[in-house]
């Protein structure tokens, strides 16, 4: 019986909304109409134009700009290399065998060596408090920063969450310890450094426009940078764009700039683990070489350069302010600050002539 009354109210309230409004009264709220009748006709979208030719650049593009970095600069020929002869242009080390140190500086277990160690180690340098590690000698982190490195070494699987994780602890306690304990070139430990005195993972991104690579080759070999090359790679003979690149450290210190990079690099020709002798100082002269980390470090340099001309102006000036680039071979540091530390300071006249090269006058790093 209620569901026939609530029939009955609501048929009546759908004839109330439908009926034409008293005199003064508002719009229809609604309106009722019987279906259509059924047919066999169907609905048809109307038909799509023709499409017209192709339109076609009535101007021929000069330049075709890209993205350049070391690593993409790096994989071109040396040499007398043959086309796809090319070799990886990483940043750090490449896998290499698991044999054990004869005479290590630092014991560190087999599995902490290759790509995935150099980026686990270069996002535990990133986020460290430097201060925290100074003068540290435990076989622990400090308190505050064991989570830290846990996660690290945990996100890119160089422990598990119920491994065998103390032994890989403690070598990277050792390996972070080394490096911000090491004495350095600008009579200062890494430690010892306020946080207003140093900027960590600092990304450059600054203009190119039109360099005629071979030109570029020219001025660096003029400075005996990179003589064993003879070409950058095939898709880079001519840049237009950005050089863009991420520098591991940047340290103000005595009114003197510094570009700071760490390598995880194994430096072991015998094949026997890393020892006191491969990380002297002529044997990273030799590894700086090979690895065309010169490239790398004048690439950074420039940009350096670019953003503190274009922030200081004329209170700025290459020779006076730019200390230099220091590459740290981390596995080498001893507490003398000589062997794994590989320092340069390219002349003023190379990289103000590479700051003409790569732009005209008015553009600036970003």
């Amino acid at each position: 019986a209620d569901d026939k009354n609530a029939a009955a109210v609501l048929s009546q309230h759908l004839h109330e909304l439908g009926a034409a409004p008293a005199e003064g009264g508002e719009r229809d709220v609604i309106a009722l109409a019987p279906l259509p009748e059924s047919g066999t006709a169907r609905w048809q979208s109307a038909a799509t134009p023709a499409l017209g030719p192709a339109r076609q650049a009535s101007r021929q593009l000069r330049e075709l700009r890209g993205i350049y970095s070391f690593s993409r600069l790096s994989a071109g020929a040396r040499g007398e290399s043959q086309p796809g002869d090319e070799r990886a242009g990483n940043d750090d080390e490449q896998a290499d065998n698991e044999a054990t140190a004869t005479n290590p500086l630092i014991d560190l277990p087999p599995s902490l060596r290759g790509p995935r160690f150099g980026t686990a180690f270069h996002e535990i340098m990133e986020n460290v408090d430097f201060s925290a590690w100074r003068d540290w000698r435990s076989a622990s982190p400090p308190a505050r920063q064991r989570e830290l490195i846990d996660r690290v070494l945990m996100r890119h699987a160089l422990i598990g969450e119920r491994g065998a994780a103390a032994a890989i602890r403690q070598a990277v306690t050792q390996l972070v310890a080394a490096t911000l304990n090491a004495p350095m070139p600008f009579g200062a430990r890494l430690s010892d450094l306020a946080s207003t005195q140093m900027r960590a993972e600092l990304p450059f991104h600054f203009a190119i426009r039109g360099v005629d690579t071979t030109r570029w080759l020219q001025l660096m070999q003029a400075h005996t940078y990179l003589r064993e090359r003879t070409r950058f790679a095939p898709d880079a003979q001519h840049l237009a764009g950005l050089m863009t690149g991420v520098l591991d450290l940047v340290v103000l210190r005595d009114a003197k700039w510094w570009v700071i990079d760490y390598k995880t690099n194994v430096l072991n020709p015998s094949g026997l683990g890393a020892t006191t002798a491969d990380y002297a100082p002529a044997r990273l002269a030799i590894a700086v070489h090979e690895g065309e980390y010169d490239l790398q470090y004048l690439i950074y340099l420039l940009a350096l350069h670019r953003w503190l001309k274009s922030r200081l102006g004329r209170d700025y000036d290459y020779a006076r302010d730019i200390g230099g680039a220091l590459y740290l071979f981390v596995r080498g540091l001893d507490v003398g600050g000589v062997n794994g530390v590989h320092r340069d300071c390219p002349p003023a006249a190379l990289i103000e002539a590479l700051d003409d090269l790569f732009a005209p006058a008015g553009e600036a790093a970003a």
